[in-house]
């Protein structure tokens, strides 16, 4: 017989009328559980045929539990993946629905995408559509625009510890993406400590997407006025190495312009 649990609220009867066994052909005894309003009752065959098909409605349903738990789990992390409600229904279109595509070749390299474009471009959108092929592939990613990462450092500042968890965090997600890099306020100690991240993902294959108004000129020159320029022509070069470059254009789409052209192409940060 089949192992059942038994207590006050449940017990083998036997009937007049027994099915009979698909496999074995012999009489079934029933499990009745009589603590439903209605009292069920559930025929049983300890018979081996009974037994195999018994384990695989138990293997059916554990992986039902399982899926279920996945998709739980997955609409968790994208709740909290960084991606804004407005761009949680974002599809890959172009060269990022390429790298989707590609997905864990990219991340296995740690291929990244330098994404420039004049705002309205739908250079977020973008980025955000490939953190959300990422966390239902079940990696670990997350959007995070430059203005609310410098705020966090800057929370941190004159607290080691504090500096070294927030880096952590975001060094090892395997994909990263800074959205509107060039926006933040920055100081030398700032701009230092996102180069110690960018180097860490650099150095450690972990792909990272930046999205940008300026070129890499201009993201010198707004370094340089407010920061330390060394550390920012260092973390351009490393992006230059490890990344594609999208060119979005400069047609703002939220005020109805036409459709963009983009550009891939190698990712040139002239600083002349």
């Amino acid at each position: 017989m089949l192992s059942l649990a038994t207590s006050w609220h449940n017990r083998i009867i036997a009937i007049d009328d027994p099915k009979h066994c698909q496999f074995c052909s012999e009489p079934m005894t029933h499990y009745q559980a009589v603590a439903e309003e209605k009292p069920q009752l559930f025929p049983i065959c300890g018979c081996k045929g009974a037994r195999k098909a018994f384990e695989a409605r138990m293997v059916l349903k554990e992986r039902d539990l399982l899926a279920q738990k996945r998709e739980q789990d997955t609409a968790y992390r994208i709740a909290n993946c960084g991606v804004g409600k407005r761009y949680l229904d974002a599809q890959p279109q172009g060269h990022f629905k390429d790298y989707v595509m590609l997905l864990t070749l990219m991340l296995e390299q740690g291929t990244g995408i330098f994404v420039q474009g004049k705002k309205g471009t739908g250079k977020t959108y973008a980025a955000s559509s490939v953190v959300l092929v990422a966390v239902r592939e079940q990696y670990t990613a997350e959007l995070i625009s430059s203005a609310q990462l410098f705020e966090l450092l800057k929370s941190s500042f004159g607290s080691r510890d504090m500096t070294d968890s927030i880096l952590a965090r975001y060094q090892k997600l395997d994909l990263l993406v800074i959205d509107d890099l060039g926006k933040e306020h920055v100081t030398d100690w700032s701009i230092s400590q996102l180069f110690a991240l960018i180097d860490w993902r650099y150095s450690n294959r972990r792909s990272t997407i930046v999205t940008t108004q300026y070129t890499g000129a201009q993201l010198v020159e707004i370094w340089r006025r407010n920061g330390d320029i060394n550390n920012g022509v260092a973390m351009l070069s490393r992006l230059n190495q490890c990344c594609d470059r999208v060119d979005m254009g400069g047609i703002d789409k939220r005020l109805g312009g036409e459709e963009i052209c983009e550009k891939n192409e190698s990712l040139s940060l002239s600083l002349a």
